[in-house]
């Protein structure tokens, strides 16, 4: 929910919607709640990118986005490799890297986004998997890279568990 993250709703298009929705939250509270939820961000921010700062080109995810919305496979190009054709599901925010939660047959894969440089819209559609839980999935995943140095990154980059 991306009501108070502005950052963020920003980054995947719905800026707008948020705003909508977090002044439409504040009216219908109680007033001292009201207030209370109003001043949070005067003292706490979500900055949602790496110290390094955001390296993913301007549109990019928000295309991703609309992609995962309009269940229609997307290119990706990451840096120093071809283009990648992928069935988007979910993306993931973590620690300040963006993940992509794709559909792969008969598997679901992550990849990191940090390297990513363009993204092309297909009109083709595909079929989510009807049993595609992200939060299952996503924690599912973190048990098992748990203690691993490595973060969840794309099989192709060697993460854990990587195949072909």
């Amino acid at each position: 929910f991306l009501a108070d993250q502005p950052l963020t709703a920003h980054r995947l298009g719905f800026a707008a919607p948020a705003r909508t929705a977090r002044a439409k939250l504040l009216a219908a509270l109680p007033s001292a709640l009201a207030d209370q939820a109003s001043t949070l961000s005067d003292w706490f921010l979500h900055d949602p990118d790496p110290n390094e700062g955001h390296a993913i080109p301007h549109g990019e995810l928000r295309r991703i986005a609309t992609s995962i919305l309009r269940t229609r496979r997307i290119e990706l190009t990451l840096a120093g490799e071809s283009a990648l054709s992928v069935r988007p599901l979910a993306l993931v925010l973590k620690a300040g890297t963006w993940y992509l939660i794709h559909d792969v047959g008969q598997d679901i894969d992550v990849i990191d986004l940090t390297t990513l440089r363009a993204t092309r819209l297909t009109a083709t559609p595909f079929t989510p998997p009807e049993d595609f839980n992200l939060k299952d999935f996503w924690s599912q995943r973190l048990a098992a890279t748990q203690g691993a140095d490595e973060k969840p990154e794309d099989r192709r980059q060697g993460a854990p568990g990587g195949g072909d």
